[in-house]
């Protein structure tokens, strides 16, 4: 049988004696009752508590402080509806309970009072959390409502704060009204201390983290999917002409960056940066275009090589013969090739030489001299088909072409092996071609500021493809590599434009004034000339901070220098983010990633959820602990 059955049954009904009466009569006094310190905590050297012991003894107060105002809270409940047995009991033992707190935290408050008060804000979040039961929708609650959570809450955690008043209603009702004020007026400071703190913060920022500030300043001018989009498209941005870098617009393309860019191009030294880049990207494209070129000289030599290497086969061909049969004399029969036949007959004669054809009733022999002054023939008469826009003749007389030369190569063993050594020694020589065509017709146009001929887009597609539709590059192509760089050139020609895909109405100067207007907050004015004197003083203080040079010279005395050396360094810093597109990475996947989080994060919200009851019961406690002293 437990000690309040025997309490219960000795006790008068509705008078009921102090249990700790019936316990001091019936049981032995507890040590620390007597005074005795008995087998009380861990003492130091000097014969006090350890920091650590401290600290526990505190969070067991405070958790102890709570325990006991809920059971006082529910004694004094108890009696108020005639359940005075229970009443009398649950009262007596928070009031032992809380002299045993008093008694056992006293030594460990006065000999390490940091380490017992951290360890009673600890007890108090630990007592006050089952009231807090409020999830991460506190987040989507209107300021209203957040007050009458706040105010309930903390109504909530005072009510378990023990009483040691006469009057134990009016004086639970005075913590509950204290506890439920201050808990309604949390949000209310809360929101007051963060829009003081951002105000702040935005007005040093610029000075502080000035590439953070534009950075975050130009991410957050976008929607997040386009902040997506751009940093997808920076990371995935090809090389197209090795040395040639694009700007941050140009590989990220989207309408934002294109914008900013175009606004940008007003500040000098964007403008002067700008130019460069450009100089150096036509450096590097005609570096490429020079490697695909190469020289005279080089195009010379390889040239002669071929010739000294098919020479001797086309002269053995020449004079080897083979008979004709009814396929070749088809072909003979039509009006082209008959014509082919007379030039080469004249081109032979004007050469000295005597050709040998098929005779009727005699010989069927043809010379492979023949069948080469006939192939030039025709290649001729195509020549001037296509010159003459006669398209349709000039595919009649290239097919006719194809079949003289399908059979010369087939009966003219020379012949065949001359023309396969000619292909194959073609393309380094056709592929210099098409480089020097496309250079003598670039480099007669204007100059940029570096004195090198600018190569433009259309110019270019257009030298380029008059050279490939031209001579022994039509048949036999280029080289595959310097084919994939002139096309890269290209790209990468193309892909500058970007930076003027979006027109403006009227001049670009006036555009770009207006434009800038985003980077320049009202705190520094329009101009970064300085605008309050609130701004010039936060200004001030961040130049301080960074130990800038400006500092000597007086910088709160000069205040609207405050605006241009903030303007400068926020210039300089959007400057390098428009040219170097990986820089702006970091704060594109900020923004892009802000539209999946909740705001405050969980792990935040449960700290204010927590933490604002403890704040309230920490706070009623020292004002009720000052009242009773």
């Amino acid at each position: 049988m437990s000690a309040f059955d025997d309490y219960l049954k000795a006790a008068p009904q509705g008078n009921a004696q102090s249990f700790d009466a019936y316990l001091g009569a019936s049981q032995p006094v507890p040590a620390s009752a007597a005074g005795s310190t008995g087998a009380a905590a861990p003492k130091t050297a000097a014969g006090q508590p350890g920091t650590f012991t401290s600290g526990l003894i505190g969070f067991g107060k405070g958790l102890g402080n709570t325990v006991a105002g809920i059971e006082q809270l529910a004694g004094k409940g108890a009696s108020a509806i005639g359940l005075n047995g229970i009443g009398n009991y649950l009262t007596n033992d928070a009031n032992w309970q809380l002299g045993q707190i008093k008694q056992g935290a006293a030594a460990a408050e006065a000999a390490h009072p940091i380490a017992t008060g951290v360890g009673n804000v600890a007890g108090q979040i630990a007592g006050t959390a089952p009231t807090m039961l409020v999830g991460p929708e506190y987040a989507g609650l209107s300021f209203a409502g957040k007050v009458g959570l706040g105010t309930a809450q903390g109504a909530a955690g005072a009510a378990m704060m023990p009483t040691e008043g006469q009057d134990f209603w009016t004086d639970k009702a005075k913590q509950t009204a204290v506890g439920g004020l201050l808990g309604g007026a949390m949000p209310a400071v809360a929101a007051g201390a963060r829009a003081l703190g951002g105000g702040l913060w935005g007005a040093v920022k610029p000075v502080i983290q000035p590439e953070r500030y534009v950075g975050e300043g130009l991410a957050g001018a976008m929607e997040p999917a386009e902040a997506a989009a751009a940093a997808g498209n920076i990371r995935g941005a090809q090389t197209f002409v090795p040395g040639s870098l694009p700007t941050t617009a140009q590989v990220a393309q989207t309408p934002t960056m294109v914008q900013t860019e175009k606004a940008a191009a007003n500040i000098p030294a964007f403008k002067t940066a700008l130019a460069q880049r450009g100089i150096e990207n036509n450096d590097a494209r005609w570096q490429a275009l020079m490697g695909v070129a190469q020289s005279p000289e080089a195009l010379k030599a390889a040239q002669t090589a071929r010739s000294d290497a098919v020479g001797p086969l086309y002269d053995l061909a020449a004079n080897q013969t083979a008979n004709v049969g009814k396929a070749f004399l088809n072909l003979a029969q039509r009006p082209a090739v008959q014509q082919a036949m007379q030039q080469a007959d004249q081109l032979a004669a004007n050469r000295g030489e005597t050709l040998v054809w098929p005779q009727q009733g005699g010989s069927m022999a043809i010379s492979g001299r023949a069948l080469d002054y006939t192939k030039q023939a025709l290649d001729d008469m195509i020549g001037s088909a296509k010159a003459s826009n006669q398209g349709s003749l000039a595919n009649g007389l290239q097919d006719a072409r194809s079949q003289l030369v399908n059979w010369t190569a087939r009966y003219i063993p020379a012949q065949r092996e001359a023309a396969q050594t000619f292909a194959k020694m073609s393309p380094p020589i056709t592929t210099m071609e098409v480089g020097q065509s496309i250079a003598n017709g670039l480099g007669t146009r204007a100059m940029n500021a570096g004195g090198v001929p600018e190569i433009g887009l259309m110019p270019f597609r257009s030298a380029l493809t008059k050279a490939m539709n031209s001579g022994d590059a039509e048949k036999y192509g280029i080289d595959a590599g310097a084919l994939n760089s002139l096309q890269g050139i290209g790209q990468d020609l193309q892909r500058a434009t970007v930076s003027n895909s979006i027109k403006s109405p009227g001049s670009d100067t006036a555009y770009n004034l207006a434009a800038q207007g985003w980077l320049a907050r009202q705190l520094y004015g329009p101009g970064f000339g300085g605008a309050g004197n609130v701004g010039k003083a936060v200004g001030a203080i961040g130049a301080a901070a960074l130990g800038h040079p400006m500092v000597g010279l007086g910088i709160i005395g000069g205040g609207n220098k405050i605006g241009q050396m903030v303007g400068g360094r926020l210039q300089d810093r959007l400057s390098g983010l428009l040219m170097n597109p990986d820089t702006v990475l970091p704060y594109l996947d900020a923004r892009a990633a802000a539209a999946g989080q909740q705001v405050p994060g969980a792990l935040m919200q449960g700290l204010l959820n927590y933490g604002r009851p403890a704040a309230v019961n920490g706070l009623l406690g020292g004002l009720q602990n000052s009242g009773n002293k």
